[in-house]
């Protein structure tokens, strides 16, 4: 597994930066179980990064940073019920690229494409409206790295699920994601400037 100990992190704002004692990049949940354990072993606390699009300091550390940037591979493709299963660290602009591919799509997006799945989700990244949820409301199904190193399985219908899609990081490493997704569509943007008045 690829790591760094003269890492310096600065998310995509410039606000927020650190200097990790060590940035693990895994590239499968067993390198993450490898991790998470080693932490505990040695009594230190694991953040994880994914785009590094967070305003805030969330993902900063001066121990174990976890970068999913390896975690980026498509696992499985369900055409008959529209599900895609991946891994957490896969960015949006490549899933989406997946998708388009076959003829699929996610459901809704923030305005930017660069974050990971894993972040853009449990950031509770916007949706625009009540057809259109939070981004985490496709999430069916989840695999997380909890703090012992033992993995969890959240399926469809789970009680727990709903604390785990925008838990920011917080109950665990999110490994893998089950996301529902549409049928492939297009989108026509009109923008022009108009009176304060007339857009209220």
């Amino acid at each position: 597994m690829e790591t760094s100990r003269n890492f310096r992190f600065r998310n995509w704002a410039g606000n927020e930066s650190c200097r990790p004692e060590v940035i693990y990049f895994p590239k499968s949940e067993a390198e993450i179980q490898q991790v998470v354990r080693e932490a505990r072993a040695a009594g230190k606390k694991v953040r994880v990064v994914g785009g590094a699009h967070s305003w805030s300091p969330m993902a900063c550390s001066d121990e174990y940073l976890v970068s999913l940037d390896h975690c980026n591979h498509v696992k499985e493709v369900d055409r008959f019920q529209q599900r895609v299963r991946v891994q957490a660290g896969i960015r949006l602009k490549s899933l989406n690229k997946f998708l388009a591919e076959r003829h699929m799509a996610m459901k809704q997006l923030g305005s930017i494409s660069e974050q990971s799945l894993a972040g853009a989700t449990a950031t509770g990244t916007h949706g625009s409206g009540i057809n259109f949820q939070v981004l985490s409301s496709s999430i069916m199904a989840m695999r997380i790295v909890q703090g012992d190193g033992e993995v969890l399985e959240l399926k469809e219908n789970d009680e727990r699920l709903d604390a785990f899609r925008v838990s920011v990081g917080a109950l665990g490493i999110v490994s893998e994601i089950t996301l529902q997704c549409t049928d492939a569509f297009e989108l026509r943007e009109d923008s022009s400037p108009m009176r304060f008045e007339d857009a209220l």
